[in-house]
């Protein structure tokens, strides 16, 4: 899942590249009069055609040339050698210049890029926070946590309209000179060999007692410091 996840992130960090283009063209760009110099259409199975827009534009006494994605109804109101107004950032001519709506503020296409942004980087996310994220938080909280004696309290097996089934169990440790609660997803097999009652190893974050996680349940193993080498320190 992390490699899956990981192409999904890059074009969200393209997304996210391609609206501070957009603005910065909006904010900082020089706008000027372009000319049309070749028309072209790329149809899509699924979007459908995209109408796309060459165009020459003149910087610094220095003649660049640029390319834009437009509408269909601006598209047709162009034809080669007609003006088209450009927008274009002066440091980069060549490589940062779009076509500008008369009277917008910013280039074409800036809205749908910040929604789409807002869009595909919330999604995906959820699946960093999960996927990358939390185990990275658990790890810390292992290696700079306060350790604590636990108990457990309670286990549960839950099974949703699908038929699948989660398991958890509860537990209670020492943090502060107060008893706290804290709850772990297991595995099956975990579940199946943990008994009510039964002592666990736990580790908490000091600034925040109440974030917690059962050493025997978690995901990464502890090494004690004679087995990790020389330099090797834990909080246990």
């Amino acid at each position: 899942m992390r490699l899956f996840i990981l192409p999904h992130m890059l074009v969200g960090i393209g997304l996210i590249l391609a609206l501070v283009i957009k603005l910065s063209l909006g904010l900082f760009g020089t706008r000027v009069e372009g000319t049309v110099m070749e028309k072209t259409v790329h149809e899509d199975s699924e979007s459908g055609p995209t109408h796309h827009v060459k165009f020459a534009f003149t910087s610094g006494g220095q003649t660049c040339e640029g390319k834009a994605q437009v509408g269909a109804d601006v598209f047709r109101s162009l034809a080669r050698e007609d003006g088209i107004p450009v927008v274009h950032l002066p440091l980069l001519p060549q490589y940062l210049s779009t076509y500008q709506p008369p009277q917008s503020r910013f280039p074409g296409g800036t809205g749908k890029i910040l929604g789409f942004a807002l869009f595909w980087n919330a999604l995906v996310g959820v699946f960093v926070g999960v996927l990358y994220i939390a185990p990275w938080r658990n790890k810390r909280l292992l290696r700079s946590g306060t350790g604590a004696a636990g108990r457990v309290t309670n286990k549960r097996m839950n099974t949703d309209s699908d038929g699948d089934r989660t398991h958890e169990v509860d537990y209670t440790y020492e943090a502060g000179g107060q008893t706290l609660q804290g709850r772990a997803k297991v595995t099956a097999a975990e579940f199946e060999r943990t008994q009510t009652g039964a002592p666990v190893s736990v580790v908490y974050e000091p600034g925040n007692p109440r974030r917690s996680q059962v050493i025997e349940f978690s995901e990464w193993e502890v090494v004690p410091p004679e087995s990790a080498g020389p330099g090797a320190r834990t909080s246990f």
